[in-house]
């Protein structure tokens, strides 16, 4: 049967991409995701089912007569709509960059006379805490986590294994959300932007113990591709919710790739904000404002929200 007649079988839609030769079938909440010349099903992000291999050839999808009775059955069997994976956000970390002895960007300000100093890793405190504690309120099924609440310094690698080490359930996910404030050798650079991993970065998502299986780099790359997914949408609903709430005044740099450590380490959906510039006098002006600080965490207050609805409600 080829991918026409199995998307009119089961109502499902059929996301393709020939360049990579990756496609997810999506229905009712019910993900199944698989790349062509490969025998393996990834099944709501997270099960394994080993198939037939579904042929690629002259711009047409085929599958075996096994492979459409299980994707039939999947998306179509009473149980499977009755017993339908329920997406839910456990946790969310909120990383505040830097801390202790490393106190990231700086710079001064005049108050009476006299040279105040404005450093990085107190302002994204200020900003994680307040952001921690609206979330705590609205999510008091979910996990909000710190990697840190003082003026310390965890490493980076204790930032992402706090986060590596959370136990999530089946159809549960995880956001990593870390929070910074940007510095340039321009000092007129200005505005907000938000990081997330190069599409073309490859992270190991699966435990390499015990998988010696040809299949286990497909399975890797089908995970990591959902990683990539999430994150983008991530970045892109923080990104909105920034430039709807700081106004016009504050550029929007947009939406980047990098492979920064804590998002190419963390294991799920993951994102590094820049706040704003501390070396740009007028982004300083604005940071040191309480009633600006309160618009930069809306901002990213609502873009999480937003996520979390698209997660939870994911593939109607």
């Amino acid at each position: 049967m080829n991918h026409e007649e199995l998307v009119a079988k089961t109502g499902a839609r059929l996301l393709w991409d020939p360049a990579i030769k990756k496609g997810i079938f999506l229905k009712d909440k019910q993900s199944i995701a698989f790349m062509a010349d490969e025998s393996i099903l990834l099944l709501n992000g997270r099960d394994v089912y080993y198939t037939a291999a579904i042929v690629y050839e002259k711009g047409v999808l085929k599958f075996s007569a096994d492979t459409v009775d299980f994707i039939s059955s999947f998306f179509l069997s009473e149980n499977s709509r009755s017993t339908a994976s329920q997406f839910r956000v456990a946790a969310i970390i909120l990383d505040a960059g830097h801390g202790g002895r490393d106190s990231g960007a700086t710079s001064s300000f005049p108050v009476d006379g006299i040279k105040v100093p404005l450093y990085e890793k107190n302002l994204v405190l200020d900003l994680t805490l307040a952001l921690e504690e609206e979330l705590s309120e609205k999510y008091t099924q979910k996990e909000i986590i710190l990697t840190r609440t003082n003026d310390t310094y965890p490493t980076l690698e204790e930032r992402v294994d706090l986060a590596n080490s959370f136990n999530l359930q089946k159809g549960e996910g995880i956001i990593y959300i870390s929070i910074h404030a940007n510095a340039s050798l321009n000092q007129k650079a200005q505005g907000f932007e938000i990081w997330y991993l190069p599409e073309d970065y490859r992270r190991q998502i699966l435990n390499e113990e015990g998988h010696e299986n040809r299949l286990d780099p497909v399975l890797n790359t089908l995970m990591e591709e959902e990683f990539t997914l999430e994150s983008q949408k991530l970045a892109g609903y923080i990104s909105e919710n920034l430039k709807e709430s700081l106004g016009e005044t504050t550029p929007n740099r947009g939406i980047k790739e990098e492979s920064w450590f804590v998002v190419r380490n963390a294991m799920m959906a993951s994102v590094l904000i820049e706040t704003g510039f501390i070396t740009n006098n007028e982004e300083t002006a604005k940071l040191r404002d309480p009633e600006y600080l309160m618009r930069l965490k809306n901002g990213i207050y609502n873009g999480i929200v937003d996520f979390v609805d698209f997660f939870e409600n994911r593939y109607n």
